[in-house]
């Protein structure tokens, strides 16, 4: 069969189709280095056609270029695709023949080749490109579609003022040492003051909210180091690292002259913190990163998430900032040896759902732990709670904390649940946890502490 080529151009931005499959990313545009963001300014843009499988891109920049590349990233084969293109002083075009690529899902890079800027990554946003015949990629359609489904929801049910909180009352548990098993807690006042002076100076010079966000995703990437040998165990109080960072002090461990080493939780809770502080709402999510190199339908227990990202609330929408796949600096704890490597991308700083299904399912939203309130009766035991943004609740009770002996599960939509059957004499416990609901499929969040009731 005659391979077919079709080109999924859905940004965060509005971009129009054409006829002639013409493109137009908006002035978005920068290039980046360890050190140095140059933005274009406004009405400058990077356009691109498609004709007879040839792809065109033009584009201008801030500063003269000595030569530009562009490469096919596909997040299961790694780069393809390489090919430079013509430069003449700020203005480039490049070119390529798609039919040369393997079928599968890409995003184009394009990047300097040479100058202070060789080998850095210059589109903020990346063009996602389906090629030839993906049959072989079935889930990531699932996924796309689920996904959709599920931030449908979400965001009905996400009011963005509910993500305000600059102490992060609704998610403490970033705050708790697990080295010492420290009560998790909000910030203090002193603390946020310092997150906020912080984050004042680090945007800096920036007009927009999105131009802020972009400066915190950037500071976040750039400062972090990911962890890779203590998955659960690192420390990821935002206001110790961003301190530890700033001045070198500051209590926790995975500390080096102001290296900070963290997983996933601690670059969101950094970026959720650091947003807040200057009133931009922001959110964690919980859901599945696929960091395997193999397309989502050899990659088994989809149902389990093992990540956590930022986002936030921007130009009336909720956008992903996920500083964690921004960067491939990391510390091995074994070795003791911290790599430093620049930000190495914007692939997941606002991408579309058709971009971020590529290595990503969303499962729920973090939201301020459920509270339950338990009473009881002549042979009854009352669970109730406060509205929480989810679809329904998940409730277990058993006769251990543990919940492995006679526990019993249940799901309601209410905010009360009446227990029915109990024994007096016994200590009971209760726990409970949102979810939501999109295409018939539940996404959990975790599991509240067990409350008991004496009956």
């Amino acid at each position: 069969m005659k391979k077919q080529l079709s080109i999924l151009l859905s940004l965060i931005l509005i971009i129009v189709m054409f006829p002639a499959e013409v493109f137009a990313l908006s002035a978005d545009y920068e290039l980046t280095d360890t050190f140095t963001q140059t933005k274009v300014s406004a009405g400058e843009q990077i356009e691109g056609k498609i004709e007879n499988n040839i792809l065109t891109i033009t584009g201008t920049t801030a500063i003269p270029l000595n030569g530009i590349g562009m490469n096919f990233v596909s997040p299961y084969s790694g780069t393809q695709g390489k090919t430079s293109g013509h430069v003449s002083g700020n203005t480039f075009t490049l070119t390529k023949n798609l039919s040369s690529l393997a079928p599968g899902l890409y995003k184009i890079n394009i990047y300097p080749t040479s100058g202070s800027f060789t080998g850095h990554p210059a589109l903020t946003r990346m063009i996602p490109v389906v090629i030839g015949d993906v049959s072989g990629f079935a889930k990531f359609s699932d996924i796309e579609a689920a996904n959709k489904a599920t931030y449908e929801v979400l965001n009905k049910l996400c009011v963005p003022s509910q993500f305000k909180q600059a102490n992060l009352s609704d998610m403490p548990f970033v705050n708790k040492d697990p080295q010492k098993s420290a009560k998790a807690q909000p910030l203090t006042s002193t603390q946020c003051a310092y997150i906020k002076k912080r984050t004042q100076a680090i945007t800096a010079g920036c007009s927009t909210d999105i131009e802020k966000v972009k400066a915190i995703y950037t500071y976040a990437a750039k400062h972090l180091y990911y962890d890779n040998n203590r998955i659960g165990k690192t420390f990821n109080n935002p206001y110790y690292n961003l301190k530890r960072i700033t001045d070198g002090t500051g209590t926790g461990y995975n500390y080096n002259n102001g290296k900070v080493a963290v997983e996933c939780t601690g670059y969101a809770a950094l970026e959720i913190a650091m947003a807040r502080s200057i009133g931009i709402p922001a959110r964690m999510v919980n859901g599945r990163h696929n960091n395997t190199k193999k397309d989502w339908s050899q990659v088994t227990s989809l149902g389990d998430y093992n990540h956590h990202w930022a986002e936030v609330y921007v130009n009336n929408q909720w956008i992903m900032v996920d500083a964690t796949d921004a960067t491939e600096s990391d510390y091995n704890y074994n070795s003791k040896e911290w790599i430093t490597k620049s930000i190495s991308s914007y692939f997941t700083f606002a991408p579309t759902i058709q971009q971020l299904s590529q290595s990503h399912i969303v499962y729920t939203v973090y939201t301020k732990p459920v509270s339950l309130k338990l009473s009881s009766g002549s042979g009854y035991i009352l669970a109730s709670w406060s509205k929480a943004a989810a679809s329904g609740y998940q409730l277990q009770i058993a006769t251990n904390s543990t919940f492995t002996k006679n526990c019993k599960t249940y799901s309601v939509t209410s905010t009360s649940k009446k227990f029915t059957g109990v024994k007096s004499g016994k200590t009971y416990y209760v726990r409970i946890r949102p979810y939501v609901k999109a295409n018939n499929t539940k996404r959990y969040s975790s599991w509240s502490g067990a409350y008991s009731i004496r009956k």
